[in-house]
């Protein structure tokens, strides 16, 4: 009884649900990440993560037209069945959006951690010419140390 399958859309299906599963497991495995300098997610780690998670998502959209267009349900099964699908249908919503606000979390930590990138680049460039600087001002002052022991000793 239930939802009767047409044999190449419970496949479709099965094979659809492995490969979110898969997916979802590359999420956990992402997540698990921590490659950056100071023990946090990397911009690599947060576009692993973000392409993962626009993955699952379309995975989870794919799913969803898979259910909505496939199987035939018998007439007597219709209301229970439907309550089932509805209730699924609605998860899957759910875990979508769960998804999305996660997938613009990081799309905004990686905005963030691109613009820190940015500003220590700059800070670095700025420090490069700073030590630059000085090390010219310590070359002339020197110079002009040797040059007034040179004048020195020629007077003695």
């Amino acid at each position: 009884a239930g939802f009767i399958w047409v044999g190449n859309a419970q496949n479709r299906m099965v094979e659809l649900l492995k490969e979110r599963d898969e997916l979802y497991k590359q999420y956990d495995f992402y997540l698990s990440e921590n490659n950056a300098l100071f023990g946090g997610k990397s911009k690599k780690d947060l576009g692993n993560l973000i392409n993962t998670l626009k993955g699952i998502v379309a995975k989870d959209n794919e799913i969803i037209r898979e259910v909505r267009t496939s199987g035939v349900q018998k007439e007597s099964d219709y209301v229970g069945q439907n309550r089932e699908n509805t209730s699924r249908l609605y998860d899957l919503e759910r875990n979508i959006s769960a998804l999305r606000t996660q997938l613009n979390n990081r799309e905004r930590i990686l905005t963030e951690r691109q613009e820190d990138l940015k500003h220590l680049e700059a800070t670095i460039g700025q420090l490069r010419l700073a030590v630059l600087a000085l090390t010219g001002g310590v070359l002339l002052l020197l110079l002009y140390i040797f040059q007034l022991r040179r004048a020195k000793v020629g007077r003695t």
